[in-house]
């Protein structure tokens, strides 16, 4: 059986309270930038490529979303709808943008539900 000198422990006390300490700062940061819907709502703009259709490449709307479907419903699963709705017609180029809010009139964006934004979208086939 190994024996620890006295120093020896208590450097492993040092060690271990400062990697414990360590621990609960970074839950916190993380709980911290789960709770910021404005910083979530930065990082996950900055994931997802902007949509401009382009027939040529085979840019659809339906594609698009297909390969961004995961960002939207499991990693802003946390926003709240209007803002996912935000975000995703904030990655809509201009045009796409206004042919989308065009069609969905009376209503306004913020009115409409995630789901049936996605469906009238694809539904719209941006252009």
């Amino acid at each position: 059986m190994t024996t620890v000198s006295d120093e020896q422990f208590q450097q492993l006390l040092v060690a271990l309270a400062s990697t414990l300490q360590g621990l609960p700062k970074e839950e916190n940061q993380q709980s911290t930038s789960a709770a910021d819907p404005a910083k979530q709502f930065d990082t996950l703009a900055g994931r997802i490529a902007q949509f401009c259709y382009d027939p040529d490449a085979d840019i659809t709307f339906e594609a698009w979303y297909r390969r961004h479907v995961d960002i939207f419903t499991s990693d802003a699963k946390l926003l709240d709808e209007a803002t996912r709705i935000c975000l995703l017609l904030h990655k809509l180029d201009a045009a796409s943008y206004e042919k989308y809010v065009s069609f969905i009139l009376p209503q306004t964006p913020q009115r409409v539900k995630f789901d049936d934004a996605v469906n009238m979208a694809v539904q719209l086939s941006i252009q």
